[in-house]
């Protein structure tokens, strides 16, 4: 959390708690790089490290306190654009003028937001190729997590899927892993595309 940063003037600071120091540290940051800050609730929450109430109470108080003035901009039918806070206080304007920026007063790394559907995948991933390696093969280049995803247009042709399904009939649906016998989900190129491999039953 940043709450001890000096992104606030000291006669400024006792009106918030740690959690909302935070929050406005980020709105100062931002405010101090472009002159406004827009970021949405939840990317200010994930910077702060706190939840989004924390923001949201954070931002009230700081208007209700002349600190800011925050526009919001509704868009009709539409899910509102995130708000635009700006710093109305001078002697706030001032001090983080003459400071450094705030996350450089932080000194910690920055925040990278993760994506945890890449996680999940990167895990099924190598749990695959653990199996396969039991086994005592190493997995072919594309793991079956990954078939679906593969930006070559040609595993969504009608000669790929004709090819797949002939060659899973041939194994009779059944992996031809040494000890595995499992039911055959993914059809693979012995070699791949790109280094040549043909395109034909083997």
């Amino acid at each position: 959390m940043l709450g001890g940063s000096s992104a606030l003037p000291d006669t400024m600071r006792h009106h918030y708690t740690e959690g909302q120091r935070a929050v406005l540290c980020i709105v100062a940051g931002e405010i101090k790089r472009q002159g406004i800050c827009d970021f949405p609730i939840d990317k200010i929450a994930a910077l702060a490290g706190v939840c989004r109430t924390t923001v949201q109470t954070a931002l009230h108080e700081a208007r209700l306190l002349g600190h800011v003035t925050i526009e919001e901009r509704p868009v009709p039918g539409r899910k509102s654009l995130p708000n635009v806070v700006r710093i109305s206080s001078r002697e706030w304007l001032v001090w983080i003028k003459r400071g450094p920026s705030a996350a450089r007063a932080i000194g910690s790394k920055p925040v990278i937001l993760v994506n945890t559907t890449k996680t999940i995948d990167l895990r099924k991933k190598e749990a695959w190729q653990e199996k396969y390696r039991r086994t005592g093969h190493e997995p072919p280049q594309t793991p079956r997590e990954e078939v679906s995803l593969m930006p070559n247009p040609y595993y969504k042709s009608l000669h790929w899927r004709r090819l797949r399904a002939l060659r899973l009939a041939m194994d009779n649906h059944t992996c031809v892993v040494p000890g595995c016998g499992q039911r055959a989900v993914v059809v693979e190129h012995i070699r791949s595309r790109a280094k040549g491999g043909p395109d034909h039953e083997a």
